[in-house]
């Protein structure tokens, strides 16, 4: 709850509307089917699932609450979760609390509005039926020492129902315990 207070405070003191924004609204990004092992086409499946999200956010908190606009930036992120997530994920932050943990899909309580832009992903490693990759955002200015360092998450991608889905996220910087 505390956290969910954060994002909004620091979405409300934000730049400019979003309304007001020079950049068109990321849509969520396609799957990709289970047989397509390119890596290439998994990193940017990854990094444009992370930028949307972020997307996601700025738009969300930029509108002004109990609008249209708002229900349907919501309903989109509900859809888009759970089309590019594994049920297991999709469970699992379905029954976040946000008070002990981190989220299980974006683990950080606030973010950087230009992350839309700058997020990128790399392979790890990719076997038939997983890969692992890196998603890494840059440093957030507002972090003090020793938290200033880039943002970066493993992600476990799984295929399920013939695409491939995230599966997992995991904070590998040691923010959280």
């Amino acid at each position: 709850m505390l956290r969910t207070m954060l994002i909004l405070v620091l979405g409300l003191l934000s730049g400019t509307a979003w309304a007001e924004s020079t950049n068109p609204p990321l849509s969520p990004p396609e799957l990709i089917p289970a047989t397509d092992h390119n890596p290439e086409h998994l990193t940017m499946f990854v990094t444009h699932f992370f930028r949307w999200w972020v997307d996601n956010y700025v738009r969300y908190f930029e509108t002004e609450p109990h609008t249209k606009e708002r229900a349907e930036i919501l309903k989109e992120k509900e859809e888009a979760i759970k089309k590019n997530v594994t049920p297991l994920l999709w469970y699992n932050y379905k029954n976040f609390d946000g008070l002990e943990e981190p989220d299980p899909i974006f683990p950080l309580g606030d973010f950087e509005d230009s992350w839309r832009n700058t997020a990128f992903s790399q392979i790890v490693t990719l076997q038939d039926h997983t890969a692992t990759l890196i998603v890494s955002f840059p440093r957030n200015k507002d972090y003090p020492p020793p938290y200033d360092k880039p943002f970066q998450f493993r992600i476990l991608l799984q295929t399920y129902q013939g695409t491939w889905r995230i599966g997992e996220v995991r904070d590998i910087m040691n923010r959280y315990p």
